[in-house]
């Protein structure tokens, strides 16, 4: 008699309404490397977002994240681990959605990895490229009475701008190049999320700060809204 099974011999109906996670990227999100440095606030590392993300992917009552993007000071490499935890969770296929408050380059960098990307009316979206500044000290500490060289292992192995007034061929070459790969990354993963030509990207760094309204209409974002609106 089915009349008499007991209530709890019946397993729970699953909520067929998907859940919407927001997720805070700010600056308390910082790379583990750091977490010997004092910082203000609660933080959270890199890898403890990827492994939030990771395990989001494979949660059936998760439907979409919310990338709530207020300001963040990660490298590239972090940004691209960010990136591959965001890209597992599109093809596990959660929605993934960007907010920009503000739209410095590392959070839209991020935001590039989303299905969909939102900005503030009032926000400001910045892609100025990347730059580098060695301070050559050797003038500094000549005016303190001090002289010192350093012997280097090969002409790659030491970038000479403590004791030198200028760069030398070596220290040219070996960070051009690593200056242009960074570069190219950057150029790269705004192409490939934005399904842009490289080229076309590279003319955009070149402006490189663009209102709300402006960066929808060049394609650098899907909507300007207030985030109540948006969310």
């Amino acid at each position: 008699d089915k009349s008499g099974e007991s209530s709890s011999d019946k397993k729970p109906k699953r909520n067929p309404i998907k859940k919407l996670v927001e997720v805070k990227i700010d600056h308390n999100l910082i790379a583990a490397r750091m977490l010997n440095i004092p910082l203000p606030g609660r933080t959270r590392t890199v890898r403890e977002l990827c492994d939030r993300f990771d395990k989001w992917a494979k949660d059936d009552e998760v439907g979409a994240i919310l990338l709530n993007l207020d300001g963040t000071y990660l490298a590239i490499p972090d940004v691209e681990e960010l990136r591959s935890s965001i890209s597992r969770l599109r093809d596990s296929g959660k929605k993934v959605i960007a907010y920009l408050h503000g739209g410095d380059p590392m959070s839209y960098l991020l935001a590039c990895q989303a299905d969909e990307i939102g900005c503030a009316p009032t926000g400001r979206l910045a892609i100025p490229g990347l730059g580098r500044l060695f301070p050559f000290m050797r003038g500094f500490y000549q005016m303190r009475g001090m002289e010192f060289d350093v012997i280097t292992a090969g002409r790659y192995k030491y970038p000479g701008f403590m004791n030198r007034r200028e760069p030398d061929k070596f220290f040219t070459e070996e960070f051009g190049e690593i200056l242009d790969g960074w570069y190219d990354d950057y150029v790269g993963i705004i192409a490939e999320g934005r399904k842009m030509e490289p080229e076309k990207v590279r003319e955009l760094i070149d402006i490189a700060l663009f209102d709300a309204e402006d960066a929808m209409n060049r394609g650098l974002i899907d909507a300007v809204a207030y985030y109540d609106d948006f969310a």
